[in-house]
């Protein structure tokens, strides 16, 4: 997932002094890969456990996900799309400040990725 997929967010991310990537510029030239714990996986609907957040900096946004199959090593680009289950979209809730200073302990909050589809 890539938290600067837009040229607006990603020039926002870069000014507002609390870039936690190492990227220097406002736009990278590759994407920015990021990943949330399986504990911050929920159910379409349920409630986002926004008080875990400690810092009140909770924000969120949709990003395409996805979904990995099997475990793997050494994967060859040839055989990278093997390993893919599929596809879906999330909810990409994070704690901003905690974010800053470590993008996995900012995006991984148990209930930080509402993800499914709601009838």
């Amino acid at each position: 997932m890539s938290e600067r997929n837009y040229h607006e967010h990603a020039k926002e991310s870069h000014d507002s002094g609390f870039d936690a990537t190492a990227c220097k510029m406002a736009v990278p030239d590759d994407p920015i890969i990021f990943t949330k714990a399986p504990s911050s996986v929920i159910g379409p609907g349920a409630a986002i456990p926004s008080y875990l957040g400690p810092t009140e900096s909770v924000n969120y946004e949709g990003e395409l996900a996805v979904v990995i199959s099997g475990e793997g090593r050494g994967i060859t680009k040839e055989d990278a799309f093997n390993y893919v289950y599929g596809y879906t979209v999330i909810n990409d809730v994070t704690a901003r400040t905690l974010q800053h200073k470590q993008w996995f302990i900012g995006k991984s909050l148990d209930g930080f990725c509402p993800m499914g589809r709601s009838s």
